[in-house]
């Protein structure tokens, strides 16, 4: 039955088109995001070919399937760069990408450097959404008066202040840690 599943080639071509249409839409325009969506694409397009899939280097169908995915920003670019009367290839489309994630690239390697290693520029620039999407309520928690928090709205939906990065972050947590009598909540000292 395994061997069936796996070598059913009308199922796997079903599952690598579902795929195509899955992938998640880069929500912002950062090198990492473009990447994760040009390499998932690309990895289910190759699949297919070797599926027997007759896919053109020319198809339309994929290039719009592809900008569908991609940040606002990036789709605006790809836009400007086209000829009006011509139709682009899937393959230029992907080289499209490729020079666009090594220019974003360079971009935060400059803007870290020009801020001697502080990242604020950067930060700044791809940072924009609310911490969380709505606020919530706190009133029914049990919060230990004796414990002072270091950001007393944090249940307030609200602009990002700051990142810490991940070695930074864990140096943070060495120290103690209360739970709260609910079980769910942990408190850090």
């Amino acid at each position: 039955m395994t061997n069936h599943r796996y070598s059913n080639k009308v199922l796997l071509r079903k599952r690598n088109v579902r795929s195509l249409f899955a992938i998640k839409k880069a929500v912002n325009r950062t090198s990492a995001e473009i990447q994760r969506v040009s390499d998932e694409f690309a990895l289910n397009v190759k699949v297919l070919q070797q599926l027997g899939e007759p896919i053109n280097n020319t198809s339309f169908i994929l290039i719009e399937l592809l900008i569908q995915k991609l940040d606002d920003d990036s789709i605006s670019s790809w836009e400007e760069s086209q000829e009006p009367e011509r139709q682009p290839t899937y393959q230029e489309l992907l080289a499209f990408l490729r020079k666009r994630i090594n220019t974003l690239e360079n971009i935060a390697i400059d803007c870290l450097s020009v801020n001697a290693g502080t990242p604020r520029k950067a930060i700044k620039a791809r940072v924009t959404a609310n911490t969380q999407a709505k606020s919530f309520d706190i009133n029914n928690w049990e919060i230990p008066v004796n414990i002072p928090l270091a950001y007393p709205s944090f249940n307030c939906s609200n602009r990002i202040d700051m990142i810490l990065g991940a070695s930074h972050f864990y140096e943070f947590l060495k120290e103690g840690r209360i739970r709260l009598t609910t079980g769910a909540l942990l408190v850090e000292k």
